[in-house]
């Protein structure tokens, strides 16, 4: 581990055309793993050339899916780094290569330049930055550091944006006055037991009367096993939105299994109250 900054003499050369030595499998270390890293962690099972080698986050349940979402995929398993500043720790390392940032948006423009001042690309989900001062700082940044800081966002790469520019470059659109322009796709999940739901229940069954137990499919492949501490078939539906809730929240699978089974119900939601003659009472106001 490298305890001093990478920070090469300062330069007023700019980074546009900037170009580094060519690097044979870039060692990665991605920083987050809610939903938008964890995707990131499965996509780069394709990607040859790159490996992810060191992941850091605050939750250690998500340290440790990561971790078992590599193994699955084939791949080794990264070291890991956890706490607020694990993802520090990481940076200071001397046998990485490129820092990829998926956490929230106020922590993008710090932990972007803090790798690059420890001598690493920086990779950065959007935005990279949320001020004009950030900005600012990513820009001398990696023009002093000599390292390279982009977004990793590509729709602007899209089929129907680039035939547009081109258009406007051909002068096929005339004098363009406004323009406006926003993601047009449906982002909402959906859940339910139908065949194309994004989070279905599988194999329900009755593990006490009125209580379920079921396995969870995300986009087809296994989430978690859910056990139901309140009782109610309905309550199947309930626990997929949970699910659905889980994943927007940037949590892991094992938060769901946690929650499903330590949530009891409500005062006076269909509160078993006891027996009466052998009856079950109720209170379901």
């Amino acid at each position: 581990m490298e305890n001093t900054p990478f920070i090469p003499a300062p330069s007023k050369r700019h980074v546009i055309g900037l170009r580094c030595a060519p690097i044979p499998k870039v060692r990665i270390g991605l920083v987050g793993l809610g939903q938008r890293g964890m995707r990131t962690l499965e996509r780069y099972a394709f990607i040859s050339g790159a490996a992810i080698t060191c992941i850091a986050d605050i939750n250690a349940d998500a340290l440790a899916e990561a971790n078992d979402r590599l193994a699955r995929s084939g791949r080794d398993r990264a070291r890991t780094f956890a706490g607020k500043d694990g993802w520090q720790e990481m940076c200071r390392l001397r046998d990485l290569d490129l820092i990829y940032i998926c956490t929230d948006w106020a922590s993008h423009c710090e932990m972007a330049v803090e790798a690059m001042r420890q001598g690493k690309h920086a990779a950065v989900e959007v935005p990279a930055a949320t001020t004009v001062e950030e900005c600012r700082l990513l820009v001398e940044t990696a023009e002093r550091t000599r390292r390279h800081c982009f977004m990793t966002e590509n729709c602007c790469y899209d089929s129907f944006a680039l035939a547009t520019l081109q258009m406007r470059n051909a002068g096929l659109l005339g004098t363009i006055t406004h323009c406006e322009g926003a993601y047009i796709h449906d982002l909402r999940d959906t859940f339910g037991i139908t065949a194309d739901a994004d989070y279905k229940a599988v194999n329900i069954q009755e593990y006490k009367p009125g209580f379920y137990a079921f396995d969870v499919l995300e986009h087809g492949a296994p989430f978690a096993h859910l056990k139901l501490g309140v009782p109610g078939r309905h309550n199947v539906y309930n626990a997929l939105s949970l699910c659905c809730g889980v994943r927007e929240l940037g949590l892991v699978p094992a938060d769901a299994v946690r929650a499903a089974a330590n949530f009891t119900g409500a005062g006076r939601r269909f509160q078993i109250k006891g027996e009466c003659n052998g009856a079950p009472v109720v209170d379901d106001y």
